[in-house]
Parts: structure tokens; C-alpha cells; sequence
């Protein structure tokens, strides 16, 4: 079943006029035989060879559009280093690329005029016309009618340029690659010795810090990293948050956007050489195992730890119970106890110090997470509400990406997998059937006869092997036990570091609290953030002191960020695209609808040699028309380029019958009549044709009979109703 056009479109003149149009290769009887000199038929495809250059390059732009980014370094440098230079190169061939389509475009438009020129009769003002959009140029001279389309087709043929240079421009893109370089993680490798990560803990252990150029490092971050520690956890706040950034205890001036989980300690402390994409490498990333730690807090009034005072007096009473020495203790499990001691000043007559915050951390092995206990002094002081705080904490192995940003010096850390039993534990003691030692204590000391120069006797206090498991060995347990160092070093006669840190904490979590819909658990929130921030930094001078004192590492593969060279914007490619087969369609339509241009001439109305000598050959009739109707009109002719007078006459081209050499000569009225009812490049326009006639009737069959031309034009033909009729207008081609 064919396709059919709909009536209300079928229907109309202009689509007559279009079918007509199909017919312009028909030449009149009276004209077959005419000696026209005509365009060789390899010049009429000159188009193909540009037109064939810039498909060829669209296609490759389009469909390799996401493959045309070059990380090469070379150029990468060049493009960025020499943008001047590579402006002009990129402008001279988007330049030579446009060209080629304007050329095409400009030239169908020549082409089929010039069919028109010599089958019909068009007026001056549309052979100007025809001479202005088929050069691209606008001539401000050109009546409305004519001037409005020709500004239109004068935009169109800029549009190549701006379209080209849009698609060939360089511009600098973030793509993720792989470099074939690695990432050195921490190695917890056997440490059976207990020099390092498997060091246990006790309360009056040697704290042994090394200090270089990046910072200090050691296994007991309570001691070397105590002021960092407390001043990050004082400023953090909910997850959700992530405006804030934590800075690391280090002097790499790196810092986490979010929570650091105790991973990301290579970046900044090991050199990471990107070789030759070292410029161009703006982040990467790369994955590595810790532990996800969450805490959970809530008030237990039935908690078993608590402070209670010292019975020793000075043997000055001028400076009895000051200053006051208290005694933090409480049970921890069911065969186990924890106890030390703190300091504080404290207003004579008063039993409980108001400036001490004690906090207890232990690992229960039978449950497999981590207790935090919290004290404070009785009695209206501000750290009261800290009283009888008890937290759940819980170490899940877990897989982190970590992403490096170079450029903002920003670590920015995300969990992959935080599903229990499915990431193998970093930690070798907390493997299956693997033990270490932990301190323990069995009894609570007897205040009234407890000697304060040996609190840990070792009839009461020991190391103890346990079995280690997921999420809680050694690791685990010292970080829990960096609290307890916080705790029994922070504190001063006057006032409480971790009080004030938990304070502080609380303090930047108010606006956000007040944010959510449920803060019925303030004000555990920044109570239980301050902790795990505590942990998180534990967990990460762990890791970079694994890596700057044990040299203990293992190489992990990593995704860099390379800024590389995309040739193109794709919006300008896919629209250069659609330009491209839009033309190539309105080349083919021309091509089949004039048959190759068959019988064009070789006159071309842009040269104004050719044009000079048409016009010669073609007598003084036209100059006679012309200097009729401006006698008539009261006028004469000036060369004016506005002439509207001049504009309105119709010429036509003819042969030479015995040298064939082209000859511009004025227009018959039935070649114009038959050019409007057939192209819609000579569609008639409001102008009364018929009028103009009456005017010139006698002179042109005057000059018709003077210079041999068959012209032959009745009364009866000027009463068929053709006054009235509309002139030429200024109608573009369908096709364009």
C-alpha cells in the first residue's frame, strides 16, 4: 500500500506548485533545441567531495563521541599549557569544516536559480536576491520581502562555524581509570612478639611515640594524640552533617568529610608516584577493610561504676584533702573489674568532686562488643547529666571505599559492606581459635587500706589469655581502651577535658537535633558521635603506625580520577549531526528533483563580468523598460540600490542563435506567468503584473520586433483576467 498525501495538504498551491517544481528539467518547446552553453556535468558535483568530508567526520564524532577522550599525557599537557595555540588550530579547521557546508549550501541555492534564470522570467529584485543568499551575504538593500529570508539563510550559514568549533574544541573531563599503579593499605601481620598492633594493654604500660616530619605515631594515641582527639570529637556531629570536616592527627593536612572509620592512613603518609599522569590525576580511589563502629548510649541509673573518695588526709591540716585523690571504679563483667584513680579539687566540707568525668571502656567477649561506662561528680555541676551514661559499642569488619580528593586535600570515607559474618577480619586475633592477653583485675581495692603507690597489685591484677572473635580482638580492645587513657589523663584540679569535650559535642549537635523529627535520646546523640569519633581515631593511628613504624603494608589496586582531552561538546556533535543529514537530505532532494541540475548554464548571475556582458549582448530594451517606467513614475534612474522601480522589471535569459553566447534580455509574459504557476522560487508576489504590463506593452513589442525576438502579446490576453494577479514574492524553497 502506497503512501498518500493528506487532501487538506494535496490540496493546497503551494504543494502544486512543489510537484510542479519536479518538472524544471522540461524545457519549453519552443526552447529544446536551444544552444545554451551548459556546466560540465563533473563540475555540478563539486558539492560531493566536502559534503562526503564533513559526514565522515560528524559519524566519527557521533558514534565514538563517549571513545574520543585522550588521557594522554602529551596532549594533555599541550592543551592545557598552549590554549592560545590551540584555539587558532581548532578555529582554523572548524573554519575549513564549515566551509565545506556552506559551500554546499550556497551552492544548490545557485544552482537551481540559475536553472530558473533561463526557463523563466524573475524580476531584478529577486535575481539580487538569488545573488545575495547564494554568496552568504545580507544585503540590507533588498526589499522586506526579500530581505527577511535572506537574513535567515545568512544566520543558517553561520551555523556550520559555531556548530564545528562547539564539536572539536578540547575540553577537560574527570573519567575514571585505571593506571596500573597500587595503593599501599596497613598489613596486620603476625606480631607475635606484642611489639606492635598486638601490644597489650594495661594501665600502667610503657608508651613508647615516634615523632617525625608527618606527626607522631604510636599504639597508645591517648598519650601523643590526646588534644586532637578530644577537640575533633568535641566538634563532631550527626552523620548526616557532612558540612564538617574532621581533621586528622597528623601534619598531612589531609581531612575526612566524613567519618574516618579508622581507614585512609597511607594518603598523605606514603608517596603515591602517578608517573606521567601526575598532573593530571586530580583523585582516586581504592578500597580497604576496618571496622564500621557504631555506638549506641542511654542513661542505666543501675550502672555499676561510679567515683567515690580517697579517706587520706594530708599531715598538714591546712591542706587537708586537697588536693583529693577519688577512686573510679566498677564491675565490668561478671569475673571481672576495672578501677583507677583521679584527681580533683574540691571545696572543703564537700564529699564528691564535681570537676571529674570518668569513663570506663572494656570488651565483653561474651557478647562480642565493646561497654562504655561515664561517671560524674554528684551535685548540681554541669557535668551531671553525664551521670550514669552506658554505651553499647559493636566493631563490624567491614569493606570502605575510600575517596582521595588531591586538589581539596579531602578523604571522603563510604561503606560497602557492613553485613555482619560477610569481611574477613583485619585483625589475626580475632580469628577463629585465635587468642591474645587482656588485663584483668578480680576484686575491687578496699579504699580504707588500698595503697596508692601499687593500686594493681598482681595478686589481684594480671594479664589474662582470651579468645579473640569477629569484630573484637586485640585491635578492638585497645581502642576501647584509649578511653579509659583519656579519661584518667584529661582531667585537671579545676575541670574535666572530657566533660567539656562531651558538652561541646553536645552543643554542635543542638541545631541539628532540632532538625529532626525524634531527639526523645538527647542528649546521648553527641554523647555517643564523641565516642565513636574517640574510636575512629584510635582505629586510624593504629593504621599509621603500622605503616610508619612496623613497615607493615600490602598493595591494594585503585581507580584514579584523570582529567583527559574529549575533543567536542556532545551537544554540539548530535546537533552538528542532524545539520550534517539535514543538508545531505536537501542535497539529494535537489539532486533528484533537478536531475543533477541537467542543462544548467554556465552563466552564473555572481559574476558581474558574465552578468556585464549578458546584459550587453542582450540590447537596450531592458535600459529602455527601465527608463520608461521611471519617466512614468516621475523619476529617474540613479543606480540606487533600493530602486524599487528598477527592481520590479523582469528579465530572462536567452541564446545567441548563432553563437549560442548567453544574453539577458526582458522577459516575455508568459515565461513569468509560467515561472510563478511553477517554482516556488519565482512564487507571484502582491504586485499587479498585469499593470506593469499595461505600462510597457507597446515599447516591449516595439523592441521585441527591433531586436528579432518573437514576442507576441494580444488585447485579448491582457482582458483574461490577469490584472489583479500578484507579482513575484520573496518565498523560500521548500527544500531549504
Amino acid at each position: 500500500m502506497g503512501f498518500r498525501v493528506p487532501n487538506f495538504i494535496s490540496g493546497t498551491r503551494w504543494f502544486q506548485i512543489y510537484l510542479q517544481s519536479w518538472k524544471l528539467s522540461e524545457y519549453p518547446e519552443a526552447e529544446r533545441h536551444s544552444s545554451h552553453a551548459e556546466q560540465p556535468t563533473l563540475s555540478r558535483f563539486i558539492l560531493v567531495p566536502g559534503l562526503l568530508v564533513t559526514t565522515v567526520v560528524s559519524i566519527l564524532l557521533t558514534f565514538y563521541i563517549n571513545n574520543v577522550r585522550k588521557a594522554d599525557p602529551n596532549l594533555y599537557y599541550y592543551v592545557t599549557n598552549y590554549r592560545p595555540t590551540v584555539s587558532v588550530i581548532v578555529n582554523l579547521v572548524a573554519h575549513t569544516l564549515a566551509f565545506a557546508h556552506v559551500y554546499v549550501l550556497t551552492s544548490m541555492i545557485n544552482f537551481s536559480t540559475r536553472l530558473l534564470l533561463r526557463q523563466y522570467a524573475p524580476s531584478l529584485d529577486r535575481v539580487k536576491w538569488w545573488k545575495a543568499i547564494s554568496a552568504g551575504d545580507l544585503d540590507v538593500s533588498l526589499p522586506w520581502r526579500f530581505l527577511l529570508p535572506a537574513a535567515g539563510i545568512f544566520v543558517m550559514a553561520l551555523l556550520p562555524a559555531t556548530l564545528w568549533t562547539g564539536a572539536l574544541t578540547p575540553t577537560i573531563l574527570y573519567i575514571n581509570q585505571n593506571l596500573d599503579i597500587t595503593v599501599q593499605v596497613p598489613n596486620y601481620i603476625p606480631d607475635t612478639d606484642g611489639t606492635h598492633w598486638n601490644q597489650t594493654w594495661t594501665p600502667n604500660a610503657v608508651h613508647t611515640v615516634d615523632y617525625t616530619s608527618l606527626g607522631s605515631f604510636s599504639y597508645t594515641p591517648a598519650y601523643d594524640r590526646r588534644i586532637s582527639m578530644v577537640n575533633n570529637a568535641a566538634n563532631t556531629v550527626a552523620d548526616q552533617d557532612l558540612d564538617i570536616s574532621i581533621g586528622r592527627n597528623d601534619r598531612t593536612r589531609f581531612v575526612y568529610n566524613t567519618s574516618s572509620f579508622g581507614v585512609g592512613a597511607s594518603v598523605g603518609l606514603l608517596p603515591l608516584d602517578f608517573g606521567d599522569y601526575s598532573e593530571q590525576v586530580q583523585s582516586y580511589s581504592y578500597n580497604e577493610t576496618g571496622y564500621y563502629t557504631e555506638v549506641y548510649c542511654s542513661s542505666n541509673e543501675n550502672a555499676n561504676w561510679a567515683i567515690a573518695p580517697m579517706p587520706l588526709e594530708s599531715p598538714d591540716a591546712t591542706f587537708k584533702n586537697i588536693p583529693n585523690i577519688y577512686m573510679c571504679m566498677g564491675e565490668t563483667s561478671e569475673d571481672s573489674v576495672d578501677y583507677f584513680l583521679q584527681y580533683g579539687l574540691t571545696p572543703d566540707g564537700e564529699l564528691y568532686n564535681h570537676t571529674i568525668v570518668a569513663m570506663n571502656a572494656y570488651a565483653d567477649y561474651t557478647t562480642g562488643n565493646g561497654s562504655v561506662a561515664i561517671a560524674a561528680g554528684m551535685g548540681e555541676d554541669r557535668y551531671s547529666q553525664l551521670n550514669h551514661t552506658q554505651c553499647n559499642v559493636t566493631f563490624t569488619p567491614a569493606l570502605f571505599n575510600v575517596s582521595v580528593n588531591l586538589t581539596s586535600k579531602s578523604i571522603n570515607v563510604y561503606a560497602l559492606s557492613i553485613q555482619p559474618n560477610t569481611v574477613e577480619d583485619m585483625d589475626p586475633t580475632a580469628q577463629p581459635n585465635e587468642t591474645f592477653q587482656v588485663w584483668n583485675c578480680n576484686s575491687l581495692p578496699d579504699l580504707g587500706t588500698v595503697d596508692i603507690t601499687d593500686i594493681y597489685p598482681s595478686s589481684n591484677c594480671g594479664l589474662v589469655t582470651t579468645a579473640g572473635r569477629s569484630g573484637l580482638g586485640n585491635i578492638a580492645t585497645r581502642a576501647l581502651r584509649q578511653l579509659v587513657d583519656l579519661s584518667t589523663i584529661s582531667g585537671n584540679l579545676l575541670q574535666s577535658d572530657l566533660g567539656d569535650m562531651f558538652l561541646a559535642a553536645e552543643s554542635s549537635e543542638q541545631v541539628w537535633c532540632n532538625q529532626m523529627s525524634d531527639c526523645n535520646n538527647y542528649p546521648f546523640y553527641p554523647v555517643a558521635h564523641a565516642i565513636r569519633s574517640i574510636l575512629d581515631d584510635s582505629l586510624l593511628a593504629f593504621s599509621s603506625a603500622q605503616l610508619m613504624i612496623a613497615n607493615a603494608t600490602k598493595p591494594t589496586s585503585m581507580t584514579a580520577s584523570v582529567q583527559v582531552v574529549q575533543f567536542g561538546t556532545p551537544q554540539y556533535i548530535y546537533l552538528l549531526f542532524a545539520f550534517n543529514l539535514l543538508l545531505i537530505f536537501a542535497f539529494v532532494h535537489e539532486m533528484l528533483r533537478t536531475r543533477a541540475w541537467r542543462h544548467l548554464p554556465v552563466f552564473d548571475y555572481n559574476d558581474i563580468k558574465s552578468v556585464i556582458a549578458a546584459s550587453s549582448l542582450g540590447g537596450t530594451a531592458l535600459a529602455d523598460e527601465i527608463a520608461t517606467m521611471h519617466t512614468q513614475a516621475g523619476t529617474v534612474w540613479t543606480a540606487d540600490s533600493k530602486d524599487m522601480v528598477a527592481g520590479n522589471v523582469h528579465v530572462h535569459m536567452r541564446a545567441q542563435d548563432d553563437t549560442g553566447a548567453p544574453r539577458l534580455v526582458l522577459a516575455e509574459r508568459d515565461r513569468v506567468q509560467r515561472g510563478s504557476e511553477k517554482s516556488p522560487w519565482l512564487m507571484s508576489s502582491r504586485r499587479s503584473y498585469s499593470s506593469w504590463e499595461c505600462k510597457t506593452m507597446p515599447s516591449v513589442e516595439k523592441r521585441a520586433m527591433d531586436d528579432d525576438e518573437s514576442v507576441s502579446i494580444s488585447g485579448s490576453l491582457l482582458e483574461s483576467g490577469m490584472a489583479g494577479k500578484p507579482g513575484l514574492s520573496a518565498l523560500v524553497h521548500p527544500v531549504l
